[in-house]
Order: C-alpha cells, then structure tokens, then sequence
C-alpha cells in the first residue's frame, strides 16, 4: 500500500501575516499626537499667562471701581455728566 507522506523537506505554507497596528496607522498618528501636544502646551502657556497677569488684572479692577466711586460722589462730576454714572 502506497501511503503519501508529507515530504519533511517541504515547508507549510505560511499565511501572511497581518502587519501591526503601528505600522498601519503612523502616518496619521505621529501628526495627531504632535497637534494634540501643541494644543495642550499653548492651553497651559494661557492658563499660565492668566496665573500670572491675575494680580495686576485685579489691581486694574480696584482701581477702576475706586474711581468710580470717586466719580459717583463728586458733585462736579455729577453735574457735568448727569446721573446715573456708571462703569463699564
């Protein structure tokens, strides 16, 4: 009885392999992830901007009210401008 034996020789056909994630997606990864970094360093470059200015935007306001009060109460001030005087 003749048997067919696989020839050891002979390799199994391979199936070909599916390449990874990575090397399908790179090119529009690597850019998305820079675009993501770069917006986040300029949201906390502008959240640092505003921690930083807070004092003098506030020293500005307590200005600005205190001379509106000023104006509010002075009499010259009322009867140049009229009434109600009142801040922007």
């Amino acid at each position: 009885m003749d048997t067919m034996q696989p020839d050891p020789t002979m390799g199994t056909p391979l199936e070909p392999s599916q390449p990874s994630w990575w090397s399908r997606n790179w090119k529009w990864f690597v850019p998305l992830l820079a675009l993501v970094l770069l917006l986040l360093s300029c949201c906390c470059c502008c959240l640092g901007g505003i921690y930083m200015a807070w004092p003098q935007i506030r020293g500005v306001m307590e200005v600005h009210q205190t001379a509106l009060e000023h104006a509010q109460n002075d009499p010259r001030v009322i009867a140049a401008l009229g009434q109600p005087i009142e801040g922007v």
